[in-house]
């Protein structure tokens, strides 16, 4: 009696086994290239996947990534393989120390050497403790993986000596899933107005609005040029305002569809 019932849950477990194996293969090819605008509340991240790997843009606030980032990974892929912190702000690089508890990151791209904060020393500190290999993100730097093209137009080597974090904030312009996307930190406007004149960036298909759609972060002459059709707003509960009403007026005044986390949660497009 007792062998047939073992022989029944070996029979149900080979059965679990290989309809898992078989959902494996059906998500490797069927699997579909998107981009997530995960729900971290008051800050940013986001997280492209595709067949070469993941790639993180930010990490939110304290721990508040674990739970949005495992709700579109499965439990076996622990890797990320380029992490692109765009400044030196709390709601941008603290959850990556969560990250480098549970994850495996391959590649750092940092753009800020000069912060002094001890939350943001810690960081680095940890960073080179786990060895892990950093890139200089820096104007004209490029990555390209499969159908994936990220270019950096900001900032420049001679913008890191700026005080203010948010105006060294890296604006990345990417392309995939056959769209032109333009992820920009917590840049300022007037930066902005200048990087879309410099590197003529026009009919963006989806913009990453600067500082949780806070004001004096895009303007007329920016949204003129660059022609979004949406626009991803990152944002939770939060004392600032955001995002600015006058932003969302300027949004809907040019017929940009407008997609909050706060109102949504995770936002993923494919």
């Amino acid at each position: 009696m007792e062998t047939s019932l073992i022989k029944k849950w070996l029979i149900v477990l080979l059965v679990l086994i290989n309809a898992y194996i078989w959902h494996l293969i059906g998500e490797y090819y069927f699997f579909k290239s998107k981009i997530v605008f995960l729900n971290v509340y008051e800050g940013d991240s986001s997280l492209i996947i595709n067949r070469a790997g993941n790639f993180l843009i930010d990490a939110g606030k304290k721990n508040y990534l674990i739970k949005p980032l495992s709700s579109v990974l499965p439990f076996f892929d622990k890797t990320i393989d380029v992490v692109f912190i765009s400044h030196a702000d709390l709601d941008h690089f603290e959850g990556l120390n969560y990250i480098l508890d549970n994850y495996k990151v391959r590649l750092m791209v940092l753009s800020d050497f000069n912060n002094n904060t001890e939350s943001y020393q810690k960081l680095l500190k940890k960073i080179a403790d786990k060895n892990i290999q950093i890139a200089i993100g820096k104007t004209d730097l490029k990555v390209n993986a499969l159908d994936l093209k990220i270019k950096m137009i900001y900032p420049a080597l001679s913008n890191w000596s700026l005080t203010k974090t948010n105006e060294k904030s890296q604006i990345l312009l990417v392309n995939t899933l056959q769209k032109d996307w333009l992820f920009t930190g917590d840049i300022t406007s007037k930066i902005l107005n200048k990087m879309v004149a410099d590197w003529d960036i026009k009919d963006i298909d989806v913009l990453k609005v600067p500082h949780h759609g806070g004001k004096n972060t895009i303007d007329d002459q920016i949204l003129n040029k660059i022609n979004p059709k949406q626009a991803i707003i990152s944002v939770g509960e939060n004392y600032y305002g955001h995002p600015n009403i006058d932003i969302i007026n300027l949004l809907d005044r040019w017929q940009v569809e407008i997609l909050r986390t706060d109102l949504l949660g995770n936002i993923t497009i494919k």
